[in-house]
């Protein structure tokens, strides 16, 4: 399976996840219901891999910032799909990042559990 960020950021949503983990020595890794899950059709990622893809969707800025201070956060929006917030750092001489889906779906506040006591 073609390893890029689109294509990661599909099976995300399409499995209704949370977040994309990109760590080198893993396979690239989606949470879902809380629960980490290692997509098993990827190799284990490489420091270029990682590398690749983090520099891949950073904007010049944004690669000063992180060259600067080892950790940079950004947000990116996928055609089709909604946006993400990314933070992307360094990590055992490496660098990872975490994507997190920010849904489009403004839920009703029942669904979100909260209670309206007015105080």
């Amino acid at each position: 399976m073609q390893l890029d960020i689109g294509t990661l950021t599909e099976i995300l949503v399409k499995n209704k996840g949370s977040d994309i983990h990109i760590v080198a020595g893993s396979k690239p890794a989606i949470r879902v219901d809380g629960k980490i899950r290692f997509l098993e059709e990827y190799y284990p990622l490489t420091p270029e891999d990682t590398q690749m893809l983090a520099y891949g969707i950073m904007l010049e800025r944004y690669k000063k910032i992180f060259e600067e201070k080892n950790a940079v956060d950004f947000s990116i929006g996928v055609q089709n799909l909604g946006r993400f917030r990314i933070n992307v750092f360094r990590q055992r001489d490496s660098i990872s990042m975490v994507l997190r889906y920010l849904s489009s779906e403004i839920k009703d506040i029942t669904k979100l559990g909260l209670d309206m006591k007015v105080l």
